[in-house]
């Protein structure tokens, strides 16, 4: 049986995933990985089925994953584009060198997963072997439709991927960030998606496997498929239920690829195609328990401390740390496998027993920080923590540097994973159907309320009408008497100028009668002086005439005299005297 032969019918799972996948209209996840867990590594296992949900819904033509290494995540995604038979054309683009996250290692990687795509997906994969800088000339703006960035992880280096690549990603397109529930060591993934969600309306968050962020950039034309409204649009419990919904496929895909290893799946001759078993110690019987303590930056398996547990046995657990803390924060490792752990109590002291932290009971151990492969199972009567791979993680709080060794106890029951993970989805199922019951209940609740309401709105309605014609009507007198008043305004206006143009005139008239009264005045004297010129006139006619018959009347004489016997005798004699007198005389002179 090879590994594309596996097929998840266990009967219990597949009926409680419909039922699950009906309520939450989703689609039931069947996706079984050709390449899982691929040279013992599988921090992406838990999103395979996942992404194939995804890449069956939004149909993508270009798909690009930035930090490839073995390839789980994406020849997943290669998978999912060959059985869907989509015209999509699917980029993978890593240096192939490693980093100082995932370790640095030689060409036998790249030629792993070289040899691996030819053999399965050469007709439309390429591999880009570069830096993520150099491949952004590779692509034009807008043209990718799914983005997978999973480059070096520091705040620094992914936030310069994640804003460079962001104008690749066409609108409406979907980006995937890796690693986003880590924060250990230098790890800052989880800073730049603390900004991205408060940036960026539409994203979702995936707490397993090191975390998953979804991000879907805004844009794009036409209605978007169910399962992205149900990530960005549903209500917080939704969400959650979505997240465990996702959660226990990737625990059963676990327990049915490790048991079809164990009886006959073999490795794929010349590929890295089989299903690895996860690291364990012990016989089968037997589950290894770790603590870590945090110093010189990391979490290092050189400092740890390490037990056997039989499954099935409540046991309590010392842990003597000759080390002394560093001020950081103690990571437990509550098991190595697929596993359900039962967990009463988990404290610190000092070496002389002062003690440092405790939690005991349901409540307190519940809000304890999980990370890695581990997923709190619901109840509040126990604290069930599901491992749903090989590396579960308990991130105990913050400690206080302490000068001497420390000493950590540990009380809990493991359950096999074969047996035991079946009961854990049970109680979710059982969770989810009472989440359920009380969402029908109160959907029922909102649906009377909602009649109530729109009766309500009915009337509000009726009012709102009639208080909209009584505001028309008011409205309409309203503008009458606006009209009313500019025209007693106008009115009053022209009243004003008629008045000011009445006093013009009066004044006008008033100033003429003056004139006229100063004209009738002058005209009298006028006439006055007329007369008395007429009457000077008339005596001057009167003196004038009698001196030109004065005038006449010695005219003839003279002329009678001139003409004279005597004159013209006497006229050399006159003549004499006017030489003597020097003028002549005239008449008057005589």
């Amino acid at each position: 049986m090879t590994i594309a032969s596996v097929k998840v019918d266990d009967a219990m799972y597949s009926t409680a995933m419909k039922e699950r996948a009906g309520i939450l209209n989703l689609p039931l996840p069947e996706f079984v990985p050709r390449r899982y867990r691929p040279a013992n590594r599988g921090s992406w296992s838990g999103h395979l089925a996942f992404a194939n949900d995804l890449i069956v819904a939004i149909q993508p033509r270009i798909i690009v994953e930035l930090g490839t290494h073995w390839g789980e995540s994406y020849f997943g995604f290669c998978q999912s584009v060959a059985e869907q038979k989509l015209n999509c054309l699917c980029y993978a683009v890593d240096h192939w060198l490693g980093d100082e996250h995932s370790g640095f290692y030689g060409e036998e990687v790249y030629a792993d997963v070289s040899q691996y795509n030819d053999a399965y997906y050469k007709a439309f994969s390429y591999l880009l072997r570069t830096t993520f800088d150099n491949a952004l000339s590779h692509f034009g703006d807008g043209t990718v439709e799914l983005l997978h960035i999973d480059g070096v992880h520091t705040y620094e280096i992914g936030s310069h991927d994640f804003r460079s690549w962001l104008p690749k990603v066409r609108p409406g397109g979907v980006v995937l960030l890796h690693d986003i529930a880590v924060r250990e060591r230098d790890f800052g993934i989880w800073r730049l998606w603390d900004e991205i969600k408060g940036e960026f309306p539409e994203t979702f968050e995936f707490n397993h496997s090191w975390g998953l962020g979804v991000l879907r950039k805004a844009g794009g034309a036409g209605q978007r498929p169910d399962l992205l409204e149900a990530l960005f649009t549903s209500s917080a419990s939704v969400q959650e239920r979505i997240r465990r919904f996702y959660v226990v496929y990737a625990s059963h895909l676990e327990n049915t690829l490790k048991r079809a290893s164990e009886t006959s799946l073999q490795a794929v001759p010349g590929t890295s195609a089989e299903v690895s078993q996860p690291a364990r110690g012990g016989e089968a019987s037997e589950i290894q328990i770790k603590v870590y303590p945090f110093g010189a930056g990391e979490y290092s398996e050189g400092t740890s401390s390490m037990q056997t547990v039989k499954i099935g046995e409540r046991t309590t657990l010392t842990f003597d740390l000759p080390q002394s803390l560093s001020g950081g924060r103690l990571r437990v490792d509550p098991a190595d496998r697929p596993a359900v752990i039962e967990l009463d109590a988990i404290s610190i002291s000092s070496e002389s027993e002062i003690p440092l932290w405790n939690a005991t009971g349901p409540i307190a151990l519940r809000r304890l920080e999980l990370s890695g492969t581990a997923m709190l199972l619901p109840g509040e009567d126990k604290c069930l923590i599901l491992s749903y791979g090989g590396d579960p993680q308990i991130i105990l709080p913050m400690m206080e540097k302490a000068n001497t060794a420390t000493r950590v106890v540990i009380s809990l029951r493991l359950h096999s994973d074969l047996d035991a993970v079946p009961q854990a989805f049970s109680s979710l199922q059982a969770a989810c159907s009472a989440a359920d019951a009380q969402t029908a209940t109160t959907q029922s609740q909102a649906t009377g309320l909602r009649v109530e309401l729109e009766a309500a709105q009915a009337r509000v309605s009726g009012l709102q009408a009639a208080n909209s014609a009584a505001e028309a009507q008011a409205a309409a007198a309203q503008s009458q008497a606006v009209a009313a008043q500019s025209q007693a305004a106008t009115a009053q206006s022209q009243a004003a100028g008629l008045r000011v143009e009445l006093y013009a005139a009066q004044a006008e008239r008033m100033l003429m009668a003056a004139e006229l009264t100063r004209v009738a005045s002058e005209k009298n004297e006028m006439r006055r002086e007329l007369k008395r010129n007429g009457e000077s006139y008339a005596r001057v006619v009167e003196e004038l005439a009698s001196a030109r018959d004065s005038f006449a009347s010695e005219q003839r004489i003279r002329w009678s005299m001139e003409h004279s016997r005597s004159w013209q005798i006497t006229a050399p004699l006159r003549s004499l005297m006017v030489k003597v007198r020097g003028k002549p005389r005239t008449v008057e002179s005589k």
